[in-house]
């Protein structure tokens, strides 16, 4: 909207204030002055840009009220007013917006030549002088952002004069969604622009106006927004009076008072809250208590209030669920494998969670795990010629059973370019099972995590798609006091060597929560013994069902305090009548924190323990 700076010192005194102060308050009140054009007789226009929620600045009238509001200075609305004797009818519609029709009869009209200064302003804006009522029309047009019409004919409700020249003078609008609100344009202002054009008509033309009609259907019912005074202080905070910094609340809220007024809200004052009606032209913009404070701001001034942070009496302190989410995220990253956080969509498989009306069709339901992206970007990468590359992710997923269910996973992917050698004269070796294994475990150390291993069962905590990217005799449960938290396992060489990759990936995935609980985590510390320990090896042959955890966990609990540890030393198989045995030699450290253990008391020891392990497994000795 392009707005001439002489047409605004005709509607507000500007004296004493500069046309740069003027271009910087609107700037900050929200409208942007893109631009200064100079025109002829030292006449500027400012184009001002505003935006599409504020129609009711797209007119002169509409930026001279904010910048009434602005400098705090009267708007003169017109000089060419006049009582206006309007018969009021309704207007019966079935609709629930608001219509409105205005008509107005002038007769006896002279054919005259349109003011010079009506012309000024035409000629600044571009607009083709015609020296008829289409002159007065446009400059209206220009003034309050509202199209009359005319028509030299009569309507059904105005009596005609067959000798005399009438011209008819109309508003119409119905059945178009409150189109002058949305036009920016209340009711009072209506009735002022159009009482101005008919005037204007009537006086410049030599006309006698006659009657008006006003039909007009008003359906809706808008209520007041409430601000209260408890969140207007503690939105602004303090600001600046006089240069002095202020808090004193009750003069803000006079203030406050005076600018709504200024910008034609309706405000009634209530002990603890302001009662506002706002103006039909802008219920579709303010309506919240947020709404009235950004205006009462924006008009102040937003460089008057000053940024003061709120004074806490408590610190902030980070909860352990964040604490240990990222210390295992850092412990992974030392680890060297690279964080990747991927879309919580994917395609769907059986028996995921279906998303409706998704996006685009290829994340069309929630993912059910982590390791079909983390395998899905090392296939990328293999693609591109980088290789594999050792990932890990931590994320929510999502699963269906008797209900829905989200948990937060963790899951990683490595292998590939990863190998070991005995030596530098040997070539490197890709890694095998248990290698792989040993890497999960050094994880799970430095988490101080008592991590265990068992065969898969049918109490499992994850889904048939996730294991069914392992190999089927290549894979784990891990488990913490005996509860599975996840699954590890070599990933199907189907899945990645099509791409160029031969040596093998693992892969694990586990459910956070058992990570992050503070039993988890919490360090167990023991007294260091300063007694020598004995060592003795034990061989035992046992039906090769029975598995070595079981044994060495039967040993660790004799209830005995001098068993330091049990460890396996070697592994021989042979084939017996019937059934497949094995013989496993363990070596058990003994040691006491106390004393210095004696021969006869290991002997002891070590007969119990061998009576135990025969009447529990069966087993040779």
């Amino acid at each position: 909207m392009n707005i001439s700076w002489e047409w605004l010192e005709k509607l507000i005194d500007l004296k004493g204030i500069s046309i740069e102060s003027i271009v910087e308050r609107l700037t900050l009140a929200g409208f942007e002055v893109e631009d200064i054009i100079a025109l002829p007789y030292n006449n500027k226009l400012l184009e001002v840009s505003s935006t599409t929620n504020r129609a009711d600045t797209s007119s002169m009238m509409g930026v001279a009220k904010e910048v009434s509001a602005i400098i705090n200075r009267e708007l003169k609305t017109s000089a060419n007013q006049a009582p206006l004797y309007i018969f009021n009818k309704p207007l019966e519609l079935n609709t629930d917006t608001s219509s409105r029709i205005l008509q107005t009869k002038i007769i006896n009209l002279n054919t005259n030549s349109t003011p010079s200064w009506i012309q000024s302003i035409l000629i600044n804006y571009g607009i083709q002088i015609e020296n008829n009522v289409i002159d007065i029309l446009n400059f209206i047009d220009l003034k309050w952002a509202k199209r009359f019409s005319v028509k030299r004919t009569t309507s059904p409700e105005i009596e005609a004069c067959n000798s005399q020249e009438i011209l008819c003078l109309y508003y119409d609008q119905t059945n178009y969604n409150d189109q002058d609100i949305q036009d920016g344009i209340s009711q009072a202002d209506l009735l002022t622009a159009y009482n101005e054009c008919m005037l204007l008509i009537a006086h410049i033309y030599d006309g006698v106006v006659s009657t008006t009609y006003y039909f007009s259907s008003n359906n809706k019912v808008h209520q007041p927004v409430y601000l209260r005074n408890l969140t207007l202080q503690d939105t602004l905070g303090p600001y600046s009076y006089l240069g002095e910094t202020s808090i004193n609340y009750s003069r803000l809220i006079t203030e406050s008072m005076q600018i709504l007024t200024r910008l034609g809200f309706i405000v009634k004052q209530y002990s603890t809250n302001l009662a506002i009606m706002v103006p039909l032209n802008r219920v579709d913009d303010v309506y919240r208590e947020i709404d009235i404070i950004e205006e009462i701001s924006r008009v102040y001034g937003f460089d008057k209030f000053l940024d003061r942070l709120p004074v806490s009496l408590f610190k902030g302190s980070k909860k352990h669920t964040t604490h240990r989410l990222g210390h295992i995220r850092t412990v992974l990253r030392s680890n060297g494998y690279h964080e990747t956080t991927h879309s919580p969509l994917e395609d769907s498989f059986a028996n995921t969670i279906a998303v409706y009306n998704p996006l685009i069709g290829e994340f069309n339901s929630l993912k059910e795990n982590l390791l079909n992206n983390l395998l899905k970007s090392n296939i990328y990468n293999i693609k591109q010629g980088n290789g594999a590359v050792n990932i890990f992710e931590t994320g929510r997923v999502f699963t269906k059973g008797s209900g829905y269910n989200e948990a937060i996973h963790l899951a990683c992917i490595f292998g590939g370019d990863m190998q070991s050698r005995r030596s530098w004269n040997e070539d490197p070796l890709d890694l095998d099972w248990f290698q792989a294994k040993g890497q999960v475990e050094e994880i799970f150390e430095r988490l101080n995590v008592d991590i265990g291993w068992s065969e898969l069962g049918t109490n499992l905590n994850f889904n048939k798609n996730t294991y069914c990217l392992f190999k089927d005799h290549e894979c784990a449960l891990l488990t913490i006091d005996s509860r599975s938290i996840g699954v590890f396992g070599c990933v199907k060489p189907s899945l990645y060597n099509i791409n160029g990759l031969k040596a093998p990936l693992y892969g694990f995935e586990i459910l956070i929560n058992e990570l992050i609980s503070p039993a988890c985590s919490a360090k167990i510390f023991r007294t260091y013994s300063k007694y020598p320990s004995i060592v003795r090896d034990i061989t035992i042959t046992f039906d090769t069902r029975i598995t070595v955890g079981t044994i060495i966990d039967t040993i660790l609990d004799n209830n005995n305090s001098i068993i330091e540890s049990v460890k396996l030393c070697s592994l021989y198989e042979a084939q017996g009548e019937g059934q497949k045995n094995r013989n496993l030699s363990f070596r058990i450290t003994y040691r006491s924190v106390n004393k210095t253990l004696t021969s006869t008391i290991i002997d002891e020891l070590e007969c119990q323990l061998k009576e135990e392990l025969k009447t529990k497994f069966k087993v040779n000795l």
